[in-house]
């Protein structure tokens, strides 16, 4: 009698944790569904901040410079994460209490050079074909995760990577296409490709420091606050020697309107890689050559060929396929 008692008992023991279990399963798919679309909103707002900034550059010649863009941007960075700091009643690190100080630095100060990289490639291609080169630092990042954190390695997501890269080189494709580009371009494609390359590394290691300094429990505010202050003190340096300041009311706030897009990418990005594994994560980056490829035909007037539609929509079908699958727990 006793020991059916014991079985009984343990049998509740066993329901009880399983049920546990269970509901712990879904509180973390629920967490990965949202960290998902969080994720989504954060590539349009970087879609945003890439075609503005060259809205900066046509709309503004006599008064663009790559650093004094920089500059003010930067301004409204460090701004928007000092001021949320405040809010959340937060401290901002100290230098010397930061762990990672090596990771640390190739997202705060590295950034400064990745802007100034994709400034110089958006001279040589289309805004969406320059995005479809940075899209790509996706693979880099994918394998810094599996070597440097050990995170596991899903064949799923190797495969969406596969999927968007055949989308996004159909894009990128149709920069030989003589009507693709006006007359203002570099047609230095080689040069462009150097440049769009070294650009793709420094932003792979860029986004593996940022995921990081989430899993330290840096947030967001203190990530852009010190991005700001770093992206922006080498940029006054820069114009206090060539002496281009770009003294415009509407070009500053441009450039600062582009800051606060950046920040909320960043803020955006910060909650997301804190409730996904990166791997599960990476497929969705490619919504930002969407979103710019949209944004590039709506308010630059770049041009648009068949096969930018297709591979927009195949990178569109697997990222939609991947968060569905996400949200089932696969």
């Amino acid at each position: 009698m006793k020991k059916e008692k014991i079985e009984e008992g343990e049998d509740i023991t066993s329901i009880r944790s399983s049920l546990l279990n269970e509901e712990l399963l879904k509180q973390k798919r629920r967490k990965e569904y949202y960290a998902l679309w969080v994720g989504v909103l954060a590539q349009l707002f970087f879609a945003l901040t890439s075609v503005q900034l060259k809205i900066c550059r046509e709309d503004y010649p006599l008064y663009y410079t790559t650093n004094n863009v920089i500059f003010y941007r930067s301004i409204s960075i460090c701004l928007i994460g000092y001021i949320m700091l405040k809010y959340k009643k937060q401290i901002i690190i100290p230098l010397k209490e930061i762990k990672y100080k090596g990771w640390f630095f190739i997202r705060s100060l590295g950034n400064y050079f990745i802007i100034y990289l994709f400034m110089v490639e958006m001279t040589f291609f289309r805004v969406s074909t320059a995005q479809c080169f940075s899209g790509c630092h996706s693979i880099l990042v994918f394998f810094l995760s599996i070597i440097v954190i050990n995170e596991p390695f899903y064949y799923r997501y190797l495969f969406g990577i596969i999927i968007c890269i055949i989308g996004t080189g159909m894009i990128v494709m149709n920069e030989r296409n003589p009507n693709a580009k006006e007359k203002k371009y570099n047609n230095n494609v080689f040069l462009g490709c150097l440049i769009a390359i070294i650009h793709m590394c420094m932003l792979s290691f860029s986004k593996f420091a940022q995921k990081i300094m989430s899993k330290e429990k840096m947030s967001g505010e203190v990530q852009n606050y010190y991005m700001g202050l770093f992206n922006g003190l080498p940029a006054l340096i820069v114009m206090l020697f060539d002496r281009k300041f770009g003294f415009n009311f509407n070009y500053i706030i441009a450039g600062m309107i582009n800051g606060i897009f950046f920040s909320g990418a960043n803020f955006c990005m910060a909650v997301t890689l804190s409730n996904i594994s990166m791997q599960k994560f990476l497929p969705v980056t490619y919504m930002c050559n969407v979103f710019i490829f949209i944004l590039g035909y709506l308010t630059l007037g770049e041009k648009v060929f068949v096969t930018d539609i297709f591979g927009s929509l195949l990178v569109l079908g697997f990222n939609l396929y991947d968060s569905y699958m996400t949200s089932l727990g696969k």
